[in-house]
């Protein structure tokens, strides 16, 4: 089986890292518990969850039917024509982890993506879906010299409801403030509903990783995405010049050890969202088990906080 998924066996029967892995899988030791970042305290991340679906088929078909709705009637950047079955797959899918957000309340996707793990070529190098389009092959050669662990994130995909609502979101704020009636239909709570569902997609992104001992993502995205996952404080840097791969984008990567410290430092609710749910044995550690204990007391910290009136939660 693909090398992902063979490690989380590995992992979960010696619940340890090598040297390597410990290198790539730091987070700083905090002096004093981190401050607690209030700008996403709108963000409703209960409405939300995320599952793997590569076991069950009908949702699998179910991301591969948002998938066409999105790449061949929406963005036509697929003709519909050669997908009579109104699903869209490629071979890549075969040997990916598919990941799905799901609105809990109302058992509806709100988002896909998968995780392609570095895979052969015909002429036995390393391949990835990007590698088609974007000249990036030699830098991720010499990341996996280097002991790193790549993957690819691909196929990400909103439902257009999820979307729309973050930009109706945002302007029916801007409109009401105008009028003089901030909190007229709760734009900004609305947008915390639409945002949550794309941090729980990066949610379930970050954890596989963390799961299967995935080190570094490569990610061809809009530069629309890119900023938002600024507005995030994700830590993407590109790593080629924009092409027109489904549309035009820019390749990127991210280290998970620097999203780790970028988070906490700027927007440690969203790290302890992250690590909820995530076992001791998976999260980032710097080589020492006691050193695990600093990602526990960010989600105690957090947790304490909300309990007291530190934090707000909005549903």
């Amino acid at each position: 089986m693909l090398q992902l998924r063979e490690n989380i066996c590995r992992d979960r029967a010696d619940d340890g890292h090598d040297t390597n892995r410990a290198q790539l899988h730091s987070v700083p030791t905090p002096a004093i518990e981190p401050a607690i970042d209030t700008t996403f305290q709108n963000v409703a991340f209960d409405d939300f969850t995320w599952m793997t679906v590569d076991a069950i088929p009908d949702r699998l078909n179910e991301t591969y039917a948002l998938r066409y709705n999105s790449y061949c009637l929406e963005k036509r950047f697929l003709d519909a024509a050669d997908y009579p079955a109104k699903i869209e797959s490629d071979p890549f899918d075969a040997n990916a982890i598919h990941l799905a957000v799901m609105h809990k309340k109302l058992d509806q996707m709100r988002a896909t993506a998968r995780l392609v793990p570095m895979g052969r070529n015909s002429d036995g190098g390393n391949a990835l879906p990007a590698f088609q389009y974007c000249d990036i092959a030699n830098y991720v050669d010499w990341l996996i010299a280097t002991g790193a662990e790549v993957a690819e994130i691909s196929r990400v995909v909103m439902s257009r409801a999820a979307f729309a609502r973050l930009d109706d979101a945002t302007d029916q704020k801007d409109d009401a403030i105008e009028r003089g009636n901030p909190n007229e239909r709760d734009g900004a709570s609305r947008q915390g509903h639409s945002l949550a569902a794309i941090l729980t997609l990066y949610k379930g992104i970050y954890q596989t990783c963390r799961r299967t001992g995935v080190s570094h993502l490569v990610a061809a995205m809009e530069r629309s995405f890119w900023r938002l996952a600024r507005r995030f404080h994700f830590p993407f840097h590109q790593i080629g010049p924009e092409v027109d791969y489904f549309g035009p984008v820019v390749p990127f990567m991210l280290n998970l050890d620097e999203l780790d410290h970028a988070l906490f430092e700027h927007a440690p609710r969203i790290l302890a969202e992250f690590f909820r749910g995530l076992e001791l044995w998976a999260l980032p550690t710097a080589g020492q088990v006691e050193d695990r204990s600093v990602a526990r007391r960010i989600v105690e910290s957090f947790a304490s906080s909300q309990a007291s009136g530190g934090a707000r939660r909005t549903a």
